[in-house]
């Protein structure tokens, strides 16, 4: 198999399970449940994907890099004003994503996956270790002042902050009963607190 083919079957894969977990819940996300979606024998996919934890590796990283693309995009030099107008802009993007019923759900079934699955619980767990500190590191260029394990804390409560946001925002229940400042609250808390 050529590494183009390979490449796009690893997408496809990947694909299929997202849209196992979106549609049916992390329970239903098996190998040969995966392996019948895309429509291909188990031993194809374990060809692939040796297990399940390689499969979920890979796609919590996807879920990931973008989060983390978006973060050092951020981290470039700038003016305060121009690091203030990027942070919201950062926030509004995740915000939207979490609006939308796929991402959402993709958002409630990996952190429901992370409380019954050591390695789910492993890999998310690594994720936000890395947000904090890439988050961290970029406070340090958005309010130089601040002391490393200040940096830290406010790193946390960003993330927790839009974090916490998105699971409103992922619930048809929840967020109907938000006013419509809500997002823009989330956002000026956040500046509040790196440049606060």
């Amino acid at each position: 198999m050529t590494e183009m083919k390979v490449t796009d079957r690893k997408t496809e894969i990947l694909a299929a399970a997202q849209h196992i977990l979106v549609t049916q819940g992390y329970h239903r996300l098996t190998m040969r449940n995966i392996a019948t979606t895309v429509g291909i024998k188990l031993a194809s996919l374990q060809y692939h994907y040796r297990s399940r934890d390689e499969m979920l590796a890979a796609l919590l990283d996807g879920f990931a890099s973008d989060y983390r693309m978006r973060l050092l995009e951020l981290a470039q030099p700038c003016s305060v004003e121009t690091s203030q107008a990027r942070v919201y802009a950062l926030i509004d993007h995740v915000l939207a994503e979490h609006r939308e019923p796929a991402v959402g759900q993709l958002f409630l079934q990996v952190q429901a996956m992370s409380l019954e699955e050591p390695r789910a619980q492993e890999l998310v767990d690594q994720f936000y270790q890395q947000m904090t500190d890439l988050l961290s590191s970029l406070l340090q260029g958005l309010n130089p002042k601040l002391a490393k394990a200040e940096r830290v804390t406010r790193a946390a409560i960003i993330l927790s902050l839009v974090e916490g946001s998105a699971i409103f925002l992922a619930s048809k229940r929840l967020s109907k009963g938000l006013p419509a400042a809500f997002e823009k609250r989330v956002k000026a808390s956040a500046i509040d607190v790196i440049f606060g």
